[in-house]
């Protein structure tokens, strides 16, 4: 019982997520709190993208899984250092939070259409789709957790 309760609570801290490879979704929470922090002092934005893949719905949970696997590392590669690639508790999607980069919201859309993009031509799964729904903040939002519900009142695929 007591290993038990160890092993949640390492899980609970951990960074990594053991199956994805990218962040935790829990971690993602402590990240997003202190990039509001850090941005309502600064006055500089901040962007968070959802990013969910669609096509995937009639494959097999472990092909799922590979498939986000891979995704995630693309998604990686191909951000800057100072963006961060995390689990999602929704299964098929990520979220990406990072400094607003001078190219705006624009440019971290395309960056990550672009590698999935790639991913999804180069015979991986050519049915993937990508839906991106993008928030930026601090904007007027009173802290990350109204920022997080501004996600569910956007039409899918749509910026805030």
């Amino acid at each position: 019982l007591e290993r038990a309760r160890l092993v949640q609570s390492l899980r609970a801290r951990a960074i990594v997520d053991e199956e994805l490879l990218v962040c935790t979704e829990a971690y993602f929470h402590r990240a997003l709190e202190r990039e509001f922090t850090r941005a309502v002092r600064s006055g500089e934005a901040f962007a968070v993208l959802r990013v969910s893949l669609l096509g995937l719905e009639a494959s097999s949970p472990e092909r799922r899984l590979l498939t986000w696997k891979a995704v995630g590392q693309i998604i990686l590669q191909n951000l800057r250092v100072t963006d961060l690639v995390c689990r999602h508790a929704r299964e098929g999607c990520l979220w990406i939070l990072g400094p607003l980069p001078g190219g705006g919201e624009a440019l971290v859309r395309r960056r990550v259409q672009e590698a999935v993009g790639r991913y999804a031509q180069e015979g991986a799964d050519p049915a993937i789709r990508i839906e991106l729904d993008l928030v930026v903040g601090p904007g007027n939002f009173a802290g990350p957790d109204a920022l997080l519900q501004a996600f569910d009142a956007l039409p899918p695929g749509r910026p805030a």
